[in-house]
């Protein structure tokens, strides 16, 4: 057995550590140890070396100009900025999320937790006049996101100066080009006492934590009261009545007493389990034959996202419709391009002839994958063809690979829908999949249920029979091969001609990017209502606004969930400056590399067309040419 290095901390401050939910190996690995009477913290840099400085914790609490003070450093050294060993290689790393916390116990928790940690020696002790101490400021804070988690504390006073602390924090922060800057915000410890985040996540877990990690709301800017970071609020969007017109209404009304489910969450499956049923037989031209295939991701928290509740109803009615069919063509496990088209692919067989002939191939298939994540995370390989695949499936229906023993696909109606946590969907959809179409060919749902319904009964089989019927002529219908076409009414063809300018409208940012896609889906959708009519004959204006406001939710979930203001990092810091108020380009070039200076002309131009800035001249005294200045909107 390999020899374990004892610990150099004595029984007490072991114990003091083991309160806070540290580790053996985590104190070991940070070098803690007992001088006399006190608990020494050594610090490193960001090269990892320890230098001179550390904290103190004495075992009996210091009286200081009559105030009791837990912790103190040596007489007259620096503020500096507490790294944990475990914390290193992501605050090194560009882009990496940075959680600031007040101490070192604290900051030691969170990097054993696998968070990029640094510990404040008190919530002001991150600089002076704006400008960030030594340690902090070696850090490359640009593109980052920075999460503060301060203690809650009983006193209102209190917890109004560290309001203020956090905000003056932020706005240095900002200035360094942090992308956002989110408060943590800690609930009351037992009895309404203190509590600081270790005390939390020994309470209550990292599950917890991370729940609050992903309600936090950005820091507003302070002076001159111009608060100009956006507020994302923490519920999702409200779905339009409009939305449940007819069949799809009826079934979501008649299953809301059996389920916590949200209706969105329910429609978001319902609607691709629908289209997978319809198959390619029917389409609307836009251009080209848009078939009624619907791909979504749900994105909700593990418990009160409720995403699996919600596909619970509708696979119990795909079952009834035809058990056989919905457990054969509903599938999981998408790992790999070639996969996916395995299930769909053409065959061939030899007749008695020995010629060659075509083997009918069922070709609608639908993915439920409850764990997205693992999605995507195997496109992320290296050449995993998944994402070009699930783009040709959405357009074309004709999938193939160009490999040593190629398959084929054609006329393939292939449905994706997709359960992740917003954590997940941060961490594995890449600026890649964004820009390159995979995830703008979903429709994003937030989802979080308000319902509590601790005793549920299952789903009577009557609430299903009114349902079962026009399913099953969808079925049917959709196995043959004869394609349709399915026109707009004249009034429908003038609401379009609305709706389409404003769905092609260009939107800054990854949201924009997102939704890039309003007119198919829309069309789409309005598909799928026209056609679960019991006389199916043209789309109208009921089944266009129906669509529409499945749109508007999505859209207003990729705005809540890709929030990036403009998709671009440069031009987010540009954003971030201008929150300290207007700038000139020589007030830009002082925060900027070479490089980024050549593109901030081109960036101004964007977001002014964007119009999320402004431009205008302003005199100095005593100056020649008024200069030309920009600041937010």
């Amino acid at each position: 057995m390999p020899k374990v290095t004892p610990l150099s901390v004595d029984a007490h401050d072991l114990a003091n550590l083991r309160e806070s939910g540290l580790k053996d190996s985590t104190i070991r690995a940070n070098g803690l140890r007992t001088e006399g009477s006190a608990l020494i913290f050594p610090y490193r840099n960001l090269d990892g070396e320890v230098n001179c400085f550390c904290r103190i914790r004495p075992h009996e609490p210091r009286v200081i100009d009559g105030r009791t003070a837990k912790y103190v450093q040596p007489k007259g050294s620096p503020v500096r900025a507490y790294f944990p060993k475990e914390s290193l290689d992501n605050l090194r790393e560009a882009g990496t999320s940075i959680l600031i916390t007040e101490g070192e116990k604290k900051a030691l928790k969170l990097a054993q937790e696998g968070y990029a940690a640094i510990g404040l020696g008190g919530v002001d002790c991150w600089g002076k006049d704006g400008e960030l101490i030594p340690d902090l400021a070696a850090i490359d804070w640009s593109g980052r996101d920075a999460y503060i988690a301060f203690d809650y504390d009983e006193k209102m006073t209190t917890r109004q100066n560290v309001a203020r602390s956090m905000q003056r924090l932020a706005n240095a922060l900002r200035a360094m080009g942090v992308r956002e800057v989110y408060a943590v915000d800690l609930p009351p410890g037992p009895d309404g006492g203190k509590q600081g985040v270790d005390d939390f996540l020994v309470a209550h877990g990292a599950q917890a934590l991370g729940q609050l990690i992903e309600q936090a709301l950005p820091v507003p800017v302070d002076g001159f009261g111009n608060t100009v970071i956006k507020i994302i609020p923490l519920a999702p969007p409200e779905l339009g009545a409009a939305a449940c017109h007819g069949f799809i209404g009826d079934f979501v009304r008649a299953v809301a007493p059996y389920t916590e489910a949200t209706d969105a969450g329910i429609i978001a499956h319902l609607l691709p389990a629908i289209g997978t049923l319809i198959g390619p037989t029917h389409y609307v031209w836009a251009g080209n034959k848009q078939f009624p295939r619907i791909n979504a991701v749900l994105v909700g928290r593990t418990n009160s996202g409720r995403k699996g509740t919600s596909l619970a109803p509708v696979d119990m009615l795909m079952e009834r419709v035809n058990r056989d069919f919905w457990n054969r063509q509903r599938v999981n496990g998408l790992s790999s391009g070639e996969g996916l088209i395995a299930y769909v692919a053409d065959k061939k067989e030899k007749d008695e002839d020995g010629n060659l002939i075509e083997v009918a191939v069922e070709k609608r298939l639908i993915v439920i994958e409850e764990e997205f994540s693992r999605v995507l995370a195997n496109m992320g390989r290296e050449g995993n063809i998944l994402s070009q695949i699930g783009r040709s499936a959405f357009d074309s229906g004709n999938l193939a690979t160009l490999t040593v023993n190629p398959r084929h696909a054609t006329g393939a109606h292939i449905s994706i829908v997709g359960h992740i946590t917003p954590e997940e969907l941060k961490e594995r959809l890449t600026a890649v999949e964004m820009a390159n179409g995979f995830g703008n060919r979903f429709l994003w749902f937030a989802v979080e249920s308000d319902k509590v319904m601790p005793r549920t009964v299952p789903i009577p089989d009557s609430v299903f029979i009114p349902f079962e019927p026009r399913l099953r002529t969808l079925l049917l219908k959709g196995g043959e091969k004869k394609e349709r076409s399915v026109e707009l009414s004249v009034k429908a063809a003038s609401r379009w001609e609305e709706i389409y300018l404003r769905l092609r409208e260009d939107q800054p940012g990854l949201a924009g990017q997102m939704v890039a896609r309003g007119a198919n889906f829309v069309l789409r959708l309005a598909l799928i209502y026209s056609l679960l009519e019991s006389k199916p004959n043209k789309i109208e204006v009921k089944h266009l606004e129906a669509a529409l406001a499945i749109w508007d939710y999505c859209a207003a979930s990729a705005h809540l969930l890709f929030h990036s203001e403009t998709g671009d990092k440069l031009a987010d810091k540009l954003l971030a400056l201008l929150a300290n108020g207007p700038m000139t380009k020589d007030d830009f070039n002082k925060h900027l590399s070479q490089k980024q200076k050549s593109e901030v002309g081109q960036l101004l131009e964007k977001l002014e067309a964007w119009k999320l800035i402004r431009k205008s001249s302003v005199k100095h005294p005593g100056a020649g040419r008024p200069a030309t200045q920009w600041e937010r909107t």
